[in-house]
């Protein structure tokens, strides 16, 4: 029985709502888990993280008083949420990488004032941690992430990547893995893949950037062009869809010109395409997480930073294929031709329930 009397707690940096549906069911993975335990939610969108002003800029101004006063000014809603709240969770997401742009340092300044000035339990739950874009060290991102981060009650790291990074800034932490499988689990979304499904591709942060990826990749698909097997590019979201997906399609399309666009509206339309697919071919981060849950073959790409590779790590799964590999292509058309025959490996049920028991260390201490 739920209590009558309930704690409140402030989710920072939703996604419930923008880029796409893996980011719908972890977020909302989170605030169901988070009302099971009793709690009120409000939460704060990850927009807000990306556009609250002003942005501090190093160090010093994170320990400033001044410019805490001119933050606070300007953000009354953020000081009476935090002042009100019992408990702060971040779901951090991908959002914490590199000091350049100004999402990462929003959100670690967000968590910094609510540990140190306003003095409430912060749980950084969810998330990847990179203080560079990569697991390569670098002094001034180093300090910043540390410093912040030490001040946390608890971190739940979701990729051994981000785990080695923290370690070697000596913060403790926790292992555990993306919420989306929780999600999938708790809405009863079963594997249902088969080889002769159609071949889903997606986009991608990198895979949109780089130069000629998105053409290397629809000639990857010879195979089941040649099968006349159905290729649908899968994107969707509940709201704010990433833009990117349209400009990756179009330099498919190019290519694929069989390629069909399936914007997915609902939840259960987007799991369904990932579901009965042959195999996924993505340079998503939630996308191929929703492979890895539903026991799909994929093939996938890296990201903007070393996620992808962490995840394929810790299910015991081939790493991304590097856009600098001279056989980028040749390699892609190989694991297509594998899952049309189906011969692609996909998850094994033991470690589709690993992902979901992992998820739920997320909540240790809520």
């Amino acid at each position: 029985m739920l209590p009558i009397t309930r704690k409140t707690a402030l989710l920072l940096n939703f996604t419930g709502n923008v880029y796409h549906w893996g980011c719908y069911g972890t977020s909302t993975e989170i605030y169901l888990s988070l009302v099971e335990r009793g709690y009120s939610v409000t939460w704060l969108s990850v927009r807000y993280s990306r556009s609250c002003r002003p942005v501090p800029t190093n160090l010093a101004e994170f320990q400033s008083e001044e410019f805490r006063e001119r933050f606070l000014k300007k953000n009354r809603a953020l000081h009476h949420a935090l002042k009100e709240t019992d408990v702060v969770v971040v779901n951090g997401e991908g959002t914490l990488h590199g000091r350049e742009n100004e999402a990462p340092r929003n959100l670690l300044y967000l968590m910094f004032l609510a540990a140190t000035v306003y003095r409430k339990p912060v749980h950084l739950i969810n998330h990847s941690f990179f203080p560079a874009d990569h697991d390569v060290p670098d002094a001034t991102a180093d300090l910043l992430y540390q410093t912040v981060a030490s001040k946390l009650t608890a971190i739940v790291a979701r990729d051994p990547i981000s785990c080695r990074i923290l370690r070697r800034l000596g913060v403790s932490h926790v292992q555990s893995f993306d919420c989306l499988p929780r999600f999938l689990q708790r809405h009863d979304f079963r594997p249902g893949t088969s080889p002769s499904g159609p071949v889903v591709v997606s986009g991608g942060v990198s895979l949109s950037e780089k130069a000629g990826a998105a053409e290397a990749v629809a000639q990857a698909l010879r195979p089941a062009i040649e099968a006349r097997r159905e290729i649908v590019f899968l994107a969707g979201a509940k709201g704010q869809p990433d833009k990117g997906d349209r400009r990756c399609y179009e330099a498919f399309l190019a290519r694929v010109p069989t390629m069909q666009w399936h914007e997915a509206r609902s939840m259960e339309s987007w799991v369904e395409a990932i579901r009965t697919s042959a195999c996924l071919v993505s340079g998503r981060f939630h996308h191929s997480i929703a492979a890895m849950a539903l026991g799909t073959p994929f093939v996938v790409f890296p990201s903007n930073t070393s996620k992808v590779e962490g995840i394929c790590e810790l299910v015991g799964m081939p790493p991304p294929i590097p856009y600098a590999d001279p056989q980028f292509a040749e390699k892609i058309e190989d694991a297509v031709r594998r899952a049309l025959s189906g011969d692609l490996p996909a998850t094994t049920p033991e470690m589709r329930a690993h992902m979901v028991e992992w998820g739920a260390r997320n909540f240790e201490g809520l």
